[in-house]
């Protein structure tokens, strides 16, 4: 998600990263920013982007996400698979990956979750 820029921070030569609402369509792209209105800032050929929303105005099924860098998008996709890895520890259907999760561990896990030393 867009994090450090605004409606006044959006300038032609801004370069976002955009990713798509369906990511087996179409892929993630670097986009620079071609003209900037009192409404919209314009890239590409056709697309544009509401400056109060500072969302994508999208005329399919979804609506594309904009991303200050592609690192930013990368670090976020990490961190929810490291979140879905730590939720399949608990509630997979895999009793291998169950078992891995020991009493000593799930303490340890609870301590934290309580904010506890």
């Amino acid at each position: 998600m867009l994090k450090n820029f605004n409606r006044e921070t959006i300038k032609v030569g801004t370069t976002l990263f955009l990713v798509p609402a369906h990511l087996k369509t179409a892929k993630p792209q670097l986009i620079t920013i071609n003209k900037v209105g009192r409404k919209f800032a314009y890239f590409g050929v056709r697309g544009k982007i509401d400056l109060d929303t500072l969302s994508v105005v999208s005329e399919g099924s979804g609506t594309p996400t904009l991303w200050d860098s592609e690192a930013d998008y990368q670090a976020y996709q990490q961190q929810l698979a490291v979140i879905a890895e730590c939720r399949d520890a608990f509630c997979s259907y895999e009793l291998a990956k169950r078992k891995k999760l020991t009493y000593e561990k799930a303490v340890k896990i609870l301590a934290i979750l309580n904010d506890e030393e």
